[in-house]
């Protein structure tokens, strides 16, 4: 999955085709509206009884933020955002060299490396 880093979104946000792979049932999610940063109003579908988790890199950890239904016609689209990805990392933003970093928070244990 690609998904976007967005200092701005409130919690991660992946399309709601993602839930239904992982066989989550839509009537037993908590659902809300939100409006996205382009002001556009969507359907977001969490479940929070259920120990959901995202990986970046070889590191995985709780994923806190909801599902999106999107419009149709619309274009998809996932967000890493603070309640669990800025959290956990350290992203900085360097835009005259158009350069990006990320690295694992003191807080937090740098994961074993990969053989």
């Amino acid at each position: 999955m690609i998904a976007l880093v967005d200092s701005g979104a409130d919690c991660s946000a992946m399309d709601v085709s993602y839930a239904e792979v992982l066989g989550l049932d839509r009537a037993e999610a908590i659902q809300s509206d939100i409006t996205t940063a382009g002001g556009t109003t969507v359907r977001m579908f969490q479940w929070p009884g259920k120990n959901l988790e995202l990986q970046f890199e070889n590191d995985r950890f709780a994923f806190k933020g909801g599902f999106l239904e999107f419009p149709p016609g619309a274009d998809p689209v996932n967000l890493l955002g603070r309640r669990d990805f800025f959290q956990r990392y350290i992203v900085q933003f360097w835009d005259a060299a158009e350069m990006m970093n990320i690295d694992t928070s003191p807080d937090y244990p740098k994961p074993a490396p990969s053989p």
